[in-house]
C-alpha cells in the first residue's frame, strides 16, 4: 500500500533491516515462522518497487543467510514444520498449524523465488542452479496438497498424511504465487474463495491477501 500511496521508500529499508537485527539469525522473526518467510518476499517486493539495486546489494548477504536459516531448519521431509520455539502463525483463527502446514510451503517457495530474483539483479549467479533445484522440489511437494476430489489444497499434513482442513489460506496463495495452471485456478476461485461453505477470513491482515487473489481472478 506505501508504494502506491506514498513511495516512501525509506520507511521500508528502516523497519526492514530494523525487524532483521544482527547476525547470526538463530530464531525467526519475532519467533514466527511466516513473518521470515514475508521478510525476504517483501524485500524483494521492496527491490521490484524502487528499483534500489544499491539496497539489494548492500544486504544481498544477509537475505541469503536468512533463507539458508530457514532451510536448515526443515524436516527430514524437507518440509517446515513448527519446531520447539517456532511460531506457526498464519492468521488471526482457529487454525490446527500442527504438521506440514501447506502456506509456509508456499511462502517458502515464494521466498526461494524471490532470492533467486535478487540473485539475477545483483550478479550472484553461482546459487541460481541450487535455487532452481529447490523450487521444482517445493512446487511437488506443493502439487501433493492438492486434493483431486475436492477440486482444492488441502490446509495441512500431518504425521504424512492430508488432514481434511480445507481453508481459504493456501487456496488464495496458490493463485497469487502461480502455482497452478488457469483452469484450477478458476476452480479454486469458484469452489474455495467465492464459497459459503468454506469458513470466512476476518482479519483485515489476510484479507488484503484474499482480495488480491480475487482481483488477480478478474473478481
Amino acid at each position: 500500500m506505501n508504494y502506491y500511496s506514498f513511495f516512501n521508500k525509506d520507511v521500508c529499508k528502516r523497519t526492514m533491516l530494523a525487524l532483521l537485527g544482527k547476525e547470526p539469525y538463530l530464531t525467526h522473526l519475532n519467533h514466527i515462522m511466516d513473518y521470515t518467510l514475508f521478510w525476504i518476499i517483501g524485500f524483494y517486493e521492496y527491490v521490484f518497487h524502487t528499483n534500489d539495486i544499491k539496497f539489494a546489494v548492500d544486504n544481498y548477504d544477509k537475505v541469503k543467510k536468512l533463507l539458508s536459516f530457514v532451510l536448515g531448519r526443515c524436516n527430514k521431509n524437507g518440509l517446515l514444520e513448527g519446531l520447539p520455539n517456532d511460531w506457526v502463525f498464519v492468521d488471526w483463527s482457529n487454525l490446527d498449524n500442527r504438521g506440514e502446514v501447506c502456506v509456509e510451503q508456499m511462502l517458502l517457495y515464494k521466498s526461494i523465488e524471490a532470492v533467486r530474483e535478487l540473485s539475477i539483479l545483483v550478479n550472484k549467479l553461482e546459487n541460481i542452479s541450487m535455487y532452481d533445484k529447490y523450487l521444482e522440489f517445493y512446487k511437488s511437494e506443493v502439487e501433493k496438497y492438492y486434493d483431486i476430489d475436492k477440486k482444492c489444497y488441502r490446509y495441512s499434513k500431518l504425521n504424512g498424511k492430508l488432514t481434511d482442513d480445507i481453508r481459504k489460506h493456501p487456496n488464495m496463495f496458490a493463485i497469487l504465487y502461480d502455482l497452478c495452471d488457469e483452469e484450477r485456478q478458476r476452480r479454486i476461485t469458484e469452489n474455495v474463495l467465492k464459497s459459503d461453505k468454506v469458513q470466512r477470513i476476518t482479519t483485515p491482515y489476510m484479507r488484503f491477501y484474499e482480495q488480491a487473489a480475487l482481483m488477480q481472478r478478474g473478481e
